[in-house]
């Protein structure tokens, strides 16, 4: 008999040939492979678990999602920008977000708990929204907030109109040349 655990997921092994009993304290949540009769106990559920010979059984156990990522993100007007919101739980959460987020920016989601924001921003300013992971253990939010800025003014920005990219203003003397008869 052996027992090993990966990532919430409890693998219970019957190297033998007969079916062995083994106790079981498992967290509210965690689902069996096979049918079990686990019953509630002191906040926790509790049984023997029956395992035949030559075969495994395996718990899962479900953990509630946390949002991993920072509460905000800054980004420049007219710059590529990515984000990657991230999440834990078992199951993997879904991501969901709400409010709006500025022009050229967009919210992808994947199945593993993490989602994007990418794109190039378009208008400047401050976006509120809210992340929200869900899975069959709960559902937890986040607020978060996107600063688009403003690039800073260029050296090019300030030139006059006369000079142009790459040209430097050139003064000239004129002065009086005198003639001497020799």
């Amino acid at each position: 008999m052996t027992a090993s655990e990966t990532s919430g997921v409890v693998t219970i092994a019957n190297t033998g040939t007969g079916t062995v009993s083994v106790p079981v304290t498992v967290p509210p949540g965690t689902t069996v492979s096979r049918p079990a009769s686990l019953q509630a106990y002191g906040g926790a559920l509790s049984n023997w678990l029956s395992v035949p010979g030559s075969s495994s059984q395996t718990l899962t156990e479900k953990v509630a999602p946390a949002i991993t990522t920072a509460s905000s993100a800054n980004s420049i007007l007219g710059t590529a920008f990515s984000f990657t919101v991230t999440s834990t739980g078992t199951p993997a959460p879904k991501l969901t977000r709400t409010g709006k987020l500025p022009r050229g920016i967009t919210f992808t989601a994947s199945s593993n708990g993490t989602a994007t924001l990418s794109g190039t921003p378009t208008a400047p300013g401050s976006y509120p929204v809210t992340f929200t992971a869900r899975n069959s253990a709960g559902t937890i939010s986040q607020a978060f907030t996107l600063t688009v800025a403003t690039p800073p003014a260029s050296a090019a920005q300030h030139r006059r109109p006369w000079q142009a990219a790459g040209k430097h203003a050139v003064s000239a003397r004129y002065g009086i040349h005198r003639h001497h008869p020799r």
